[in-house]
This record gives C-alpha cells, sequence and structure tokens, in this order.
C-alpha cells in the first residue's frame, strides 16, 4: 500500500489540468496502464468541472481536496468540496441519441465517471460532499 496522496486546489476550471495531472502520476505511480489513466483523469475532470459548476454554483467559491489511494487492490481518488449537495439517484440516464452528431452538450458528466469508474459512491456529510471513485488494478497478465 502507497501513501496517500493530497492536493487542495481552488474550485476552478483553470485548476482541473492541474488537478488531472496530479491524479494521472499517482495512477501512473499505483501501476495503471495508460487507457486506465486516461479513464480515471477524465473521470475526475467531469467530477471536478461538476463541483465547479453544481456545488459551488460557479469559479472562486471554495475548494477542491483531492486524495489518491491504493487500497483492496483499487487505485481511489476522493475528491471533497464543501458546496452545495445533491442527489446522483435524481440525475436521469442520459438519452444518448442513434447518430452522434445530435448529442447535445452537457448532462453526460454523471454518466461517464460510472461508466469509465469501477465504483463512484457520493457521500454527503454535514460540513462537506465527498465524492469516492474506484479503479481496479491489474493483478497480471489477463
Amino acid at each position: 500500500m502507497q501513501d496517500e496522496q493530497l492536493l487542495v486546489v481552488p474550485a476552478s476550471h483553470e485548476s482541473i489540468e492541474r488537478v488531472c495531472d496530479f491524479v494521472g502520476q499517482a495512477a501512473e505511480s499505483a501501476g495503471l496502464d495508460d487507457d486506465a489513466i486516461f479513464h480515471v483523469q477524465l473521470a475526475v475532470d467531469e467530477a471536478c468541472a461538476n463541483i465547479v459548476e453544481h456545488a459551488y454554483g460557479g469559479e472562486g467559491k471554495g475548494n477542491i481536496r483531492v486524495c489518491c489511494d491504493v487500497n483492496d487492490a483499487s487505485f481511489v481518488v476522493r475528491l471533497e468540496d464543501q458546496g452545495a449537495p445533491f442527489d446522483p439517484d435524481g440525475v436521469p440516464a442520459p438519452d444518448l441519441p442513434a447518430i452522434p452528431g445530435e448529442l447535445r452538450v452537457g448532462g453526460l458528466g454523471l454518466h461517464l465517471m460510472r461508466k469509465l469508474m469501477d465504483r463512484v459512491v457520493f457521500r454527503f456529510h454535514r460540513d462537506r460532499n465527498e465524492l469516492v471513485m474506484c479503479k481496479r488494478l491489474r493483478c497480471g497478465p489477463a
């Protein structure tokens, strides 16, 4: 098991690239392959954008705390904010069109996070929101 890695950044679109780089380096250190690292970074990018836009209602209104760790054969990313909570079960599944060009922007973040990661859990505490996303580590050749 490796030590938990921690990063705290302002909740802004500008910070998202820094968060993705941080998570990518931690995922690589944990032994994830390039495809898995890309999946983790894309899920984290979507989650951070949602925190900025929905939890805080815009930039410069709080921080995002990012923790990366390995436990039980999974790479774990935990994002915390102090913005408004929401009900993930209240977010409808996206209506994906048969023709990709007809896809509208927005509304796919939660769907992507759930498809790209092996486990996605939202926890709402009195003083903070917590999103935990896990990606299984490969245990040798398939």
